[in-house]
């Protein structure tokens, strides 16, 4: 009897101080409550989920932005309650957070515009979060001919890809994507609801989700963490050597070739793929940055992006450059505080896109 009194007597203690500290953190510091949408598949990329919504917050010092997704059976981002969905001609849509829609409402998306304008089409916007070229690469590979689509939009990044380097060539000069390692504590918990509803509802356990993922570098799972601990050691080892001019230049232009060799049998697979679909590809920069702000190897793709391929017939390339100018000037204008582009800055995407793509999809 003591024994159960004393577990008893544990256990509503625990429980109180789980209410104390709840009610604590609610009142003086409430949390961003997100749940958990991000799941791996078997070639380890980091993709949507294939069903149900997930909540995304955002509290920041001028903006505090609430908003759910919803998710399809392709692990897209499912818009306007999915109402064109029976449209035979379908549009698969690829790209980053940029393109996914990050923070916002459905009618806010670029997206979400254009599948407006062109009703007569389904688009099937599964980009995400931290998605790499490689990553969208891998995605076409394994869904592509299950979609079916008719065109597909593809928004370069290329400098992500570079980051996580992630591409590498096999002794018989074949394009080789290193896989990320399964995060196996993560494909536990995405299917319990029970943690998702907590992460969802509790101050407490976000601050927990927060602390694990600061303490462990979760932030960057998209990231082969090998590699990125390898890059970082290397830049320490640049840096050590940096009034060695001919050493920086030499160590540059070998990185530099690299990059390019290692795109060009990226994009070149991208188009195969494409084709083998029985899709039209249409690549995309979107250009939310100066050339400045980006990579050597990412400006060489973008200003010679046919010379790419091996075959430059039918190459689709539509560049957002001068249009994005006043975007680009203004951009604390048209960015959320954290970063993506807000409303404003989607309308002007919006506007600049639908420009260009009518070139090579009709409103019918």
């Amino acid at each position: 009897m003591n024994i159960f009194r004393n577990c008893l007597l544990v256990l509503s203690s625990i429980f109180i101080s789980v209410l104390f500290i709840e009610l604590i953190l609610t009142i003086f510091f409430p949390q961003a409550k997100n749940g958990s949408w991000r799941v791996q598949n078997d070639d380890g990329i980091y993709l949507n989920k294939n069903n149900g919504t997930a909540k995304h917050e955002f509290f920041g010092s001028k903006e505090q932005v609430s908003v759910t997704y919803q998710f399809g059976e392709y692990n897209n981002r499912v818009i306007l309650d999915d109402i064109y969905s029976q449209n035979k001609n379908r549009v698969l849509v690829l790209g980053d957070s940029n393109v996914f829609g990050w923070l916002l409402d459905d009618q806010d998306l670029f997206i979400t515009k254009l599948q407006q304008s062109y009703s007569n089409y389904y688009f099937i916007n599964a980009s995400a979060g931290g998605f790499s070229d490689a990553d969208m690469y891998l995605y076409l590979k394994r869904y592509c001919k299950t979609i079916n689509p008719k065109f597909i939009l593809f928004f370069i990044d290329v400098d992500r890809v570079i980051r996580k380097q992630s591409l590498d060539i096999n002794n018989k000069n074949e394009l080789i994507i290193k896989k990320n390692e399964i995060n196996k504590l993560k494909d536990f918990l995405n299917e319990k609801r029970f943690y998702n509803y907590l992460i969802q509802n509790s101050n407490l356990f976000q601050f927990i989700k927060k602390i694990y993922i600061i303490s462990t570098g979760s932030y960057i799972d998209y990231i082969d963490k090998k590699n990125y601990t390898k890059k970082i050691k290397q830049n320490n080892s640049i840096n050590a050597k940096k009034n060695d001019d001919d050493v920086k230049k030499k160590n540059g232009d070998l990185k530099f070739n690299s990059e390019k060799s290692l795109l060009k049998k990226l994009f070149n697979n991208i188009k195969i793929v494409s084709d083998k679909c029985k899709s039209e590809i249409i690549f995309i920069d979107i250009a939310l940055f100066t050339k400045e702000a980006t990579s050597k190897a990412r400006n060489y793709v973008i200003d010679n992006f046919k010379e790419m391929f091996e075959n430059r017939n039918k190459i689709n390339f539509v560049s957002l450059y001068n249009e994005m100018t006043e975007y680009r000037k203004n951009k604390s204008a048209f960015d959320l505080e954290e970063g993506h582009p807000n409303s404003r800055g989607n309308e002007i995407i919006y506007k600049s896109l639908k420009k260009e793509i009518k070139n090579f999809i009709s409103i019918k």
